[in-house]
């Protein structure tokens, strides 16, 4: 079970002054020793004021969805997720996204990985643009030690825009993370 909340002040032109509220509840099951599947599903709660007086509450749904499989040394995953957002402006937008990796492990240090992700974002009311993206790219993993690991990665992004018509982008990251334990 997860709860979350989130406050959110635009000073742009919808002066929007926003509240969210998320309640979530999931379940991630090992299949086998090769198979996990997830799940999880709740509802937002949003509260806005706009800066003529005006107020408003909506709901939306918030949830997500993920399979994994996993040989020796290669892996596969595909997900999906429902969430509600802010955007610059201060509008609220539904997000949706669908997510595809594979990794190949090419020893006990390192790893070579593929994602491509595609998210749709229109406006939680329903009215609005809708605007699509697709990042796909590859990315480099070594392990530092058993809870730190270094990775370089590349994404490579595709917007489909209203006033010109495909937006493209691209990112190079290096990432340095380390897992903490906090329970034993």
């Amino acid at each position: 079970m997860s709860t979350s909340f989130s406050r959110f002040d635009s000073s742009g032109a919808s002066g929007r002054k926003s509240r969210t509220v998320s309640a979530q509840a999931g379940i991630q099951h090992l299949r086998t020793s090769r198979h996990s599947l997830g799940a999880s599903g709740g509802l937002s709660f949003v509260s806005s004021d706009l800066s003529n007086g005006d107020s408003s509450t909506q709901i939306g749904f918030v949830g997500s969805g993920s399979f994994n499989y996993k040989l020796d040394e290669f892996s596969a995953g595909l997900s999906v997720s429902q969430s509600v957002q802010p955007s610059s402006e201060g509008e609220l937008n539904s997000l949706t996204s669908l997510s595809g990796d594979i990794s190949y492990r090419i020893n006990s240090l390192q790893s070579l990985g593929f994602r491509i992700n595609y998210t749709r974002r229109s406006d939680i009311s329903g009215g609005g643009d809708i605007l699509q993206f697709v990042t796909l790219g590859p990315s480099y993993n070594y392990s530092l030690t058993k809870d730190s690991s270094l990775s370089l990665g590349y994404q490579f992004r595709l917007r489909d825009e209203v006033a010109s018509d495909v937006v493209t982008g691209h990112q190079v990251m290096l990432t340095l993370a380390h897992d903490l334990t906090l329970l034993q």
